[in-house]
């Protein structure tokens, strides 16, 4: 299930996406922060508003969003 930046609760998962596709996750730690890894494939935490993508949703982790072939 999406829910908003404010009902957002710790460990729900952040989705980025570009050109309509998840293209990048963290999972949500509370206070505007994330968990993630980058490129160099280190845990880090960072400010969700540092991230510089198209769309951001957040997912509570029981009902995260299936890939379009999958049924």
């Amino acid at each position: 299930m999406e829910v908003t930046g404010s009902e957002a609760e710790k460990g729900d998962v952040i989705a980025f996406f570009r050109h309509g596709q998840i293209f990048h996750v963290g999972v949500y730690l509370g206070k505007g922060e994330m968990l993630h890894t980058g490129l160099n494939r280190h845990c880090r935490v960072e400010k969700i508003k540092s991230m510089q993508f198209v769309e951001t949703k957040i997912y509570r982790y029981t009902n995260l969003p299936k890939r379009k072939n999958e049924t």
